[in-house]
């Protein structure tokens, strides 16, 4: 089919029964992506792949032992097997020396230039579409995955360990691990099938290279930050929409010396561009000693504070309406910017607007969030939860060079 070439080689001892299957296989072709013809879906264009296998077993169980493969740059090897019972198990046990993502990540860059359709375009952040999880209901897997490198264009991580296990409707990746430049990246994720089904997830990096990363993957080179993030939460949900609706959690994120032009995205799509036509700040506001953002979740409203170059901020963010309502305090250290004025930010994720606020002041939660967040050994809540013991990268000269207050001593 196509370039594709399937090639089986010995014998099946009885065909009706598919008793004694001894087969050597090998599938080929010049594009990854033809393998979605046979089913009916369109895949990403991931280049020349090479797949083979010793197929064993019968109609009740098949081994793929060994098994090998190639797409593009990556390598697998290890063995696999299907077992056909009520609940149909998969058994795969891997190991790569290296999975690039780079054919991946251009493929996707590529679909997002074609020029859209204006009356397709989202209005909408989460989708009320069903999330895939039927599956979970229909078979069992047990996957482990050790891969010693990762490639995504220039970016090279070392991967560490994936444990992934679908059982009795549970879905779970118990362990996964990576490397970026002596930074390590971990997290888990717990899935249970139902209606609604439950979702967890905890995430944690501390001290990565923002900049880097961003600049090695195409992203962005006008970014120089250093950042530690930590997440966990837990809902129940049939869509992105319901789970977002139903979240409980919090998110951490601090970032130490650097630039990074566009941080007011994290709150808001676009923000910080509409931002700064109101404010039209000196150019080195995008220069930041320090910033903090805390994100604390409760039944899918977002409540935040945020102190990050020249601003502070504070307001919520209803992820299950996504209506926005905000506050953003400038905290100039460059006399040419000492005019700004304080901003009321407002509408949709998708769609903020920008309006002046003169009335409104800031709480004592965020000038405390950047006390906690500067100190030498000061950690946001979401990293206390998950344990993390390292200090932030903000390196600020003190408090008051923040023009914050200490909070009184009782």
């Amino acid at each position: 089919m196509g370039s594709m070439r399937l090639t089986l080689t010995g014998a099946v001892k009885d065909l009706l029964t598919l008793g004694g299957i001894d087969l050597q296989s090998r599938l080929n072709g010049s594009e990854m992506a033809e393998i979605g013809l046979m089913f009916g879906s369109d895949l990403p264009q991931l280049g020349p792949f090479d797949v083979s296998a010793k197929l064993s077993g019968s109609s009740e169980a098949i081994s793929l032992d060994p098994f090998s493969a190639m797409v593009e740059k990556s390598d697998f090897k290890g063995l696999a097997e299907v077992e056909f019972l009520k609940r149909p198990k998969i058994s795969v046990n891997l190991e790569s020396s290296v999975i690039d993502f780079t054919a991946l990540i251009k493929a996707l860059e590529n679909g997002k230039q074609k020029p859209a359709d204006k009356d397709k375009q989202k209005s909408r952040l989460f989708s009320d579409a069903p999330l895939p999880l039927d599956l979970l209901k229909k078979m069992d897997a047990d996957i482990v995955l050790k891969a010693r490198n990762i490639h995504a264009k220039d970016a090279r991580l070392d991967f560490g360990h994936m444990a992934l296990k679908l059982e009795d409707h549970e879905f779970s990746i118990d362990k996964l691990e990576a490397t970026y430049k002596e930074t390590k990246i971990s997290g888990n994720l717990q899935i249970t099938a139902g209606t609604p089904s439950q979702v967890a997830i905890h995430f944690l990096v501390q001290n990565f290279n923002l900049g880097d990363f961003l600049k090695e993957t195409g992203r962005s080179d006008q970014v120089r930050a250093i950042v530690d993030i930590a997440a966990h939460g837990k809902s129940k949900a049939d869509s992105l929409h319901s789970l977002m609706a139903n979240l409980d959690g919090a998110i951490g994120v601090v970032m130490g010396q650097g630039y990074l032009t566009k941080y007011l995205d994290m709150l808001s799509s676009g923000l910080t561009e509409k931002v700064f036509q109101v404010w039209k700040p000196h150019k080195a506001v995008d220069q930041i000693k320090c910033a903090a953002v805390q994100f604390n979740i409760k039944a899918g409203v977002a409540i935040f504070d945020t102190q990050a170059g020249i601003l502070a901020g504070e307001g919520n963010i209803n992820l299950g309406t996504e209506k926005i309502n905000f506050l953003l305090v400038p905290k100039p250290a460059h006399p040419d910017v000492s005019i700004l004025t304080n901003l009321r930010v407002s509408g949709s994720v998708i769609d903020p607007h920008v309006g002046v606020d003169k009335a409104s002041t800031l709480t004592q939660s965020a000038k405390a969030l950047s006390f906690l967040a500067v100190g030498p050994l000061g950690l946001l809540a979401p990293f206390v939860h998950l344990g993390a013991n390292k200090s932030h990268p903000c390196n600020v000269p003190s408090i008051g060079q923040l023009g914050l207050k200490t909070p009184a001593k009782k």
